[in-house]
């Protein structure tokens, strides 16, 4: 299977301990996945709520999670 790429993606070990973030943010990939699977919201309000957020990237930010070995329910 192909390395699929996340261009709002980043890890940096000097940020949030090296955890994938969404780019240009403090805002870790996990915590997309706990906002949306146990808070039960959709991206839209996600993005309402964190409008430096865009779409896209929270939606990369849930693709990301998607193709990582780690299962959301290990994050919730």
């Amino acid at each position: 299977m192909p390395k699929v790429l996340h261009p709002h993606i980043t890890s940096n070990p000097a940020i949030c301990g090296g955890s994938p973030c969404i780019a240009g943010t403090r805002f870790p990939v996990r915590a997309v996945v706990v906002y949306i699977l146990r808070h039960g919201e959709t991206p839209e309000e996600l993005h309402a709520a964190f409008p430096h957020l865009s779409l896209a990237a929270i939606y990369d930010a849930l693709a990301c999670q998607r193709s990582c070995e780690t299962p959301p329910s290990a994050i919730i």
